[in-house]
């Protein structure tokens, strides 16, 4: 009997250091785990408008954003589309020299309507009677200064710039240029598949 118990208390010792030596062995690992854990969320603040507040903070009104798919943002970018158009048709037909037969004019015969071609077809054979290409060498030389919109809006049948341009005209000799300030309006007509043509360019002089 007393070996019996003596048994007991030996096992019941080995019990109590195997526990002990796991608790030690395990601490550091479940240690880990809990810091390795995601903390809890914060309170935000909910982003609120129209109360006042600074840029980027709650409370702010944000910034007016026009789609480029909105009606107001196809408008927008259809006009900036027509008016850089009309910007560039200037300079080119404004721009030649008599040697080349002032290929400016052809350059943009695929954006002007048929009539628009007609006219354009016919200043491009007076430029090259009044000066020749076997004549005296004789340059234009045309910058759009600026562009606005003066009739119409995006969408309608007919709307018209007028550019602000400053042409140089060369006669051979480039330090003796002299310039002149030119306004022209380029009237554009809708055409059939929604896209916009130059139908006429007026050109007239700007005193400087």
């Amino acid at each position: 009997m007393q070996k019996r118990t003596q048994l007991i208390l030996l096992i019941l010792a080995a019990l109590i250091l195997l526990a002990i030596g796991l608790y030690f062995l395990l601490t550091p690992f479940l240690a880990g785990q809990q810091a390795a854990s995601p903390a809890a969320p914060q309170a935000t603040t909910p982003y609120v408008t129209g109360q006042g507040g600074t840029a980027g903070t709650p409370g702010t009104e944000p910034p007016v954003y026009i789609s480029p798919t909105s009606t107001e943002g196809v408008k927008i970018k259809g006009e900036n589309t027509l008016e850089n158009k009309a910007r560039n048709i200037v300079e080119r037909i404004g721009s030649g020299v008599s040697t080349d037969g002032f290929l400016g004019y052809t350059d943009v015969l695929g954006d002007v309507t048929a009539n628009g071609r007609s006219r354009l077809l016919s200043e491009q054979e007076a430029m090259k009677t009044e000066h020749p290409a076997t004549g005296a060498f004789y340059g234009i030389s045309t910058r759009a200064a600026s562009a606005r919109l003066t009739e119409g809006i995006f969408g309608d049948q007919k709307v018209t710039y007028t550019v602000d341009a400053i042409q140089r005209v060369d006669m051979g000799s480039v330090a003796g240029a002299p310039s002149k300030a030119k306004s022209i309006e380029v009237t554009f007509l809708k055409q059939a598949d929604d896209t916009y043509l130059v139908d006429s360019l007026v050109w007239s002089d700007i005193d400087l």
